[in-house]
């Protein structure tokens, strides 16, 4: 009896012992959750930020992609257009040397027939022995009186427009040398144009700035509108002449 009495005191201090330390877990089990719950709302603070990240990542690479292929579109767009303007530099300069080969032979022209009217005005009365003479002055004086002809005529006034002008030649390779109202202008001399007859009826005398005074006696199956094709002499004229826009005036 004394002995289980004494095993009894052990048993009620080691039970004491186990309550104690019972309580002491009890509070680490506590803070261990609470813990556990601080290091939960962390993560779970942490996976919302990366997710995000991603998002914000994925975005940007959408948006970059996007400013890539508006760059790449932009850049497309401005060599089209530096090569635009390149031609059409081009076809300006092209322009300008025509118009000035165009205006010098027009000088140069005028140049010669104001020295023709000149000797023939300052020719004196005699007969002319040989017919190559005879001819020489023939031709000195109808260019001279051509060109008189001429500058009365642009001092007249008429119906004035703006019209597309192209050449052509009698001289070429299938061409038949007759206009559509008959007239033969193989020789090359004759200042012709083709006309749309519902806009310049044929027949008409009209002034074409940079060609002189010309008849409307021809006319083409792509001469439609406010198109007019001027008479030159030789198919390398013509392609000296080019296209261009001219003023014209209906003189009667």
């Amino acid at each position: 009896l004394d002995q289980i009495e004494k095993d009894k005191k052990e048993i009620d201090k080691q039970e004491k012992v186990l309550e104690a330390a019972k309580g002491s877990l009890a509070a680490k089990q506590a803070e261990l959750d609470k813990n556990v719950a601080k290091q939960t709302a962390t993560l779970t603070t942490m996976q919302e930020k990366y997710s995000t990240v991603v998002n914000e990542i994925d975005a940007a690479s959408s948006e970059k992609a996007n400013l890539q292929s508006e760059l790449t579109g932009i850049q497309d767009k401005i060599a089209k257009e530096k090569e635009a303007a390149q031609k059409q530099a081009e076809q300006v300069a092209k322009q300008q040397a025509a118009e000035k080969a165009e205006a010098d032979a027009e000088a140069k022209r005028q140049a010669e027939l104001a020295t023709a009217k000149k000797e023939v005005k300052t020719e004196p009365k005699q007969e002319v022995k040989t017919a190559a003479a005879t001819e020489k002055k023939a031709s000195v004086s109808s260019e001279a009186k051509e060109m008189k002809k001429e500058e009365s005529t642009q001092k007249h006034s008429g119906k004035e427009m703006y019209v597309e002008a192209t050449a052509y030649t009698a001289n070429c390779a299938g061409c038949s040398g007759v206009t559509a109202t008959g007239q033969n202008v193989s020789s090359g001399t004759h200042k012709i144009i083709a006309v749309d007859p519902s806009v310049i009826p044929l027949g008409s005398k009209v002034y074409v700035e940079g060609y002189g005074v010309a008849t409307a006696g021809d006319t083409g199956g792509a001469i439609k509108g406010y198109r007019i094709d001027v008479l030159v002499p030789s198919e390398s004229a013509a392609k000296a002449f080019g296209r261009r826009t001219v003023k014209i005036t209906v003189l009667n």
